[in-house]
């Protein structure tokens, strides 16, 4: 039983890193170049020079490897960096959407213990009944139905209006 628990949390690391490693090489080849985004260059006039300091500062002329392996170091300290966009520190970000993030969280917990478990239940108790019908259409349009989508009708249904 134990070696089964850590081949699956070995498996479970490996595809992290693998899950990791793709996310970083599509955000590090991507068009455009994150120097120039930080430094504004529609605004300011910089030479090359000072392009490639910043380069050398913030590690981009390091190998692809070399620049993951810095980035998962940071990660596992918690280190995120500073946004290249706001230049706020992005622990700072995600610590200011967190309590947004855990109301919503708490919310879709709330309607999976009011409607889902019970449904379930009863849908367990009456099989093949139209109880369980209910159960399985439900459930299905649910996994069907974008959560984007959703939650956009939702915003629009029970959403505040400021005047």
């Amino acid at each position: 039983m134990l070696r089964i628990l850590a081949r699956k949390i070995f498996e479970v690391l490996i595809f992290l890193l693998f899950i990791t490693f793709i996310s970083f090489l599509v955000v590090r080849l991507a068009p455009g170049d994150p120097v120039l985004t930080i430094l504004n260059v529609d605004e300011l006039s910089v030479n090359q020079e000072q392009l490639e300091a910043l380069r050398e500062d913030m590690g981009f002329n390091k190998p692809l490897l070399v620049q993951y392996g810095l980035w998962l170091l940071k990660f596992f300290t918690l280190d995120f960096g500073v946004s290249y966009v706001t230049g706020q520190p992005v622990m700072d970000m995600i610590l200011m959407g967190l309590p947004a993030t855990m109301e919503l969280a708490a919310g879709a917990l709330i309607v999976m213990v009011v409607i889902s478990a019970p449904l379930g239940s009863l849908s367990a108790l009456y099989r093949n009944s139209w109880i369980d019908q209910l159960g399985r259409t439900l459930s299905v349009l649910g996994a069907a139905i974008p959560s984007f989508w959703l939650g956009l009708i939702l915003i629009e249904l029970f959403g505040v209006r400021m005047h």
